[in-house]
């Protein structure tokens, strides 16, 4: 009977020490309006502007080592997405003609996980903040975007779990940057300049 009690607080023990998580970070931009006509081609470049690579715990008993940070480079696989988004939207990307583009440089300014400390049930957030800079000639544009989805899970959400929120969030501040009417006309030459 002593050994079934063991047992037991070990199996509770083992319950409430998470694992790190190490995930992939892969955004995916969707669009269905029009392609753009005649627009300067764009040159995409990516900063991470965080102050710390962990973007926050699972919880548990020992939350300090329950870390979630990416797997991938963030600033490769958002000019990926980036190069993706605004090609789908007709866009040249990355050209080599240098002199009549627009360089777009986005900042990654926060990407944060959440979750309660305590509980086996568990509910996420995630919030994603990006700040555009579009530079041509001695023109400049800047827009700040940002959004926070949270989900509730029965049990601590996995790797799986995570990956798809995170993506989620960091998917939704980039379309909500590229669904900008202002951000566009600048890109596309058409904001007075």
């Amino acid at each position: 009977m002593k050994l079934l009690g063991v047992f037991a607080l070990t199996a509770l023990l083992g319950a409430c020490a998470l694992s790190p998580q190490q995930v992939v970070l892969q955004p995916t931009l969707t669009y269905s309006g029009e392609r753009v006509q005649s627009a300067r081609p764009v040159i995409v470049s990516v900063v991470d502007g965080r102050d710390q690579a962990v973007l926050g715990t699972r919880g548990g008993v020992y939350g300090d080592t329950s870390v979630i940070t990416l797997a991938n480079d963030l600033s490769e696989a958002l000019t990926r997405a980036l190069n993706a988004g605004l090609a789908a939207q007709g866009y040249a990307v990355n050209t080599s003609n240098m002199d009549d583009a627009v360089r777009l440089k986005v900042t990654v300014e926060e990407l944060r996980y959440t979750t309660p400390e305590k509980g086996v049930a568990a509910k996420a957030t995630v919030k994603a903040g990006v700040k555009a800079d579009a530079y041509f000639g001695d023109s400049h544009f800047e827009g700040r975007y940002g959004v926070s989805k949270e989900k509730s899970f029965v049990a601590r959400p996995g790797m799986e779990d995570n990956a798809e929120l995170i993506n989620a969030a960091v998917t939704e501040a980039l379309e909500r940057m590229f669904a900008d009417p202002k951000l566009r006309a600048f890109l596309q030459g058409s904001a007075g300049l």
